[in-house]
């Protein structure tokens, strides 16, 4: 059984997000909420043309209708797209259509450093230091590369990921360590 058919089987039914769909031809799926902010939503979702879980951004119908707002949410989406490095989500598809967008990212299984700082010190613990220093040198070299990110032209885009906290870096089950939130992924004004 794929984990999709895992993850489907095991969402809550007041979970299920059956009536909504987002890109072409209904591609992705919704399974879960997973989360709500000022500008967007997102979701763990099923990518129905690759059988893969991803998680999908969606701007809001507010953030939609103003025009400022829409573009800051397209340049983060234009910023994440650009940013390429094993130590950074990937940014898989990014879609507009009518009054909505979102963009879709590779889901990443594992927990945040948020969550297993907390799980440390329930157990009057904490995480061994060449671990601590492994995780902190994984995130130095993701936001590097994310600093020094080009444009199609070769010049450099100054990329600045003003968001680095435990719960928005990822730690997944194959031991690497990514930047997981593109919200505060900015371009410095001149």
């Amino acid at each position: 059984m794929s984990s999709v058919q895992v993850l489907r089987n095991r969402t809550e039914p007041g979970l299920a997000l059956t009536a909504q769909r987002f890109g072409p031809h209904g591609r992705y799926l919704p399974l879960k909420l997973l989360a709500v902010g000022g500008m967007a939503e997102i979701y763990l979702a099923e990518d129905r043309e690759e059988q893969r879980l991803v998680v999908v951004k969606k701007a809001s119908r507010e953030v939609f209708s103003d025009r400022g707002l829409r573009k800051m949410f397209w340049d983060e989406a234009r910023i994440a797209t650009a940013v390429a490095h094993p130590n950074i989500v990937r940014v898989l598809d990014t879609t507009s259509a009518c009054d909505e967008g979102f963009y879709v990212m590779e889901f990443l299984m594992g927990v945040d450093i948020a969550a297993l700082l907390h799980y440390e010190c329930r157990r009057d613990s904490r995480i061994p230091r060449e671990h601590a220093l492994s995780i902190a040198s994984f995130v130095a070299r993701a936001l590097d590369s994310a600093h020094d990110t080009r444009a199609a032209d070769g010049s450099r885009l100054d990329v600045v990921y003003r968001d680095v906290t435990p719960s928005n870096v990822h730690l997944s089950l194959d031991g690497t360590v990514r930047p997981v939130s593109y919200t505060h992924l900015t371009l410095p004004t001149i």
